[in-house]
């Protein structure tokens, strides 16, 4: 096994038996976004894109734009094997997941473990998630591991086909990475878009908000933007109070533009001036 594949099972292990105090542990099987909003407002054809993981539909949008290099981050490390998972499921026309049948998967990574054509960067997360699933199973806990959201949008579910094969040898480069560490990020690319939902919502302090700009300006492109959205429920105080503190830590080096502002939803970017 590889050394991220034993770092991986020894931190599902922490989290199935309580042993993990990470907030940000758990996976959410789909977006509660309408990303069909914010797509339509962005021309991503040919362009550099890092995104958010986290359920991967930011990231299968990305493809589905027409992004030319689509890389990927996330605090949670367990969202890349996620993504295989997911992709696994689509492949066997799951789409519905707000709750998730282990046995059902159970038996669709069987399936894909006597494929001749697995990749190899597949198999490690065959062997993880044909591990942690009789976990699961065993200690029916599923609700230690994922957030289950129902995504009543189905934001490319009409796409479904194309998507597939957009994936279908697809090995999107992940960073396991924290926003908010003072580590720099090292992608060797710079992007035309950084796409973060709604991490923000996580993070209004400024001390913290300073160093994601920090960490993230390096990575952008002239006149590139970090794509943003606030999601209204999670917000306790008036939205526009947040975005007054945002936009003003922002203004220095961005210039804030909405992209949408329907009932639920807020979406946003800050475009880096020339």
């Amino acid at each position: 096994m590889s050394r991220q594949l034993v770092n991986d099972i020894k931190y599902v292990n922490s989290i199935l038996h309580n042993e993990c105090n990470d907030k940000f542990r758990k996976i959410y099987t789909c977006t509660n976004e309408n990303l069909s909003i914010l797509f339509d407002k962005i021309d991503l054809t040919n362009k550099n894109v890092f995104t958010v993981l986290s359920s991967s539909d930011y990231l299968y949008m990305a493809y589905l734009s027409g992004a030319e290099i689509i890389d990927c981050f996330d605090i949670n490390p367990l969202t890349y094997r996620y993504y295989y998972l997911r992709k696994w499921l689509l492949k066997n026309n799951i789409t519905d997941i707000g709750m998730l049948d282990m046995k059902n998967i159970n038996n669709i990574i069987n399936t894909v473990l006597c494929n001749s054509e697995t990749s190899e960067y597949e198999k490690d997360s065959l062997i993880f998630w044909k591990y942690v699933i009789s976990k699961l199973i065993q200690l029916n806990c599923e609700k230690s591991l994922f957030i289950f959201n129902y995504n009543l949008f189905n934001c490319y579910y009409n796409n479904l086909e194309k998507l597939l094969s957009l994936i279908a040898s697809s090995v999107p480069r992940f960073y396991n990475i924290n926003l908010c560490d003072s580590t720099k990020i090292d992608t060797n690319v710079t992007y035309d878009f950084i796409f973060l939902s709604n991490i923000l919502d996580y993070y209004r302090k400024q001390e913290y908000l300073e160093i994601i700009i920090k960490n993230l300006q390096p990575l952008l492109k002239e006149n590139g933007s970090i794509v943003c959205s606030h999601i209204k429920q999670f917000v306790n105080e008036d939205l526009s109070k947040v975005l007054e503190l945002e936009k003003s830590i922002f203004s220095n080096q961005f210039e804030y533009l909405p992209l949408d502002n329907n009932d639920s939803i807020h979406y946003y970017h800050y475009v880096r001036k020339l």
